[in-house]
């Protein structure tokens, strides 16, 4: 999964076919994802469904609001940055290309007319439902 809401379903890059790792194995663990309610106090770019992903480091990542219910209860797993490409599909709707980090710079590198729409860096995301004990009655 990626941190905007869409499913990986091959998880390697589009064009160099590089596998990614999972990011529970590789990437940092967050117990915790709390909404920010002004995220823009942070930075001007942040949208309204910013979390404060807090772990052994802290991380503010904007996240896709479809993922509110999944985060709540959730332990968060971020692993690699990766660039996503929605392109113009023949049928006329757009599907996500993932691309590893040095490939998405280099196509970045070698792009004219860039949509800032269509080209956005997020990260790989895995989450992982959160333990409730409960006491049982005897």
């Amino acid at each position: 999964m990626l941190a905007g809401g869409f499913v990986l379903r091959q998880p390697r890059c589009c064009c160099c076919g590089r596998e990614f790792e999972a990011p529970r194995r590789s990437g940092q663990k967050f117990p915790i994802a709390l909404p920010i309610l002004e995220p823009r106090i942070f930075s001007p770019r942040l949208a309204s469904g910013a979390r404060l992903f807090v772990g052994s480091k802290v991380l503010i990542a904007a996240v896709n609001r479809r993922l509110d219910g999944l985060l709540d209860g959730s332990v968060a797993f971020i692993g690699e940055k990766v660039l996503v490409v929605l392109a113009m599909m023949p049928q006329g709707v757009r599907s996500p290309f993932v691309l590893c980090r040095s490939c998405g710079v280099n196509v970045l590198g070698k792009a004219t007319n860039l949509k800032s729409q269509y080209y956005k860096w997020d990260w790989l995301a895995d989450l992982r439902p959160r333990w409730r004990w409960r006491r049982r009655a005897l």
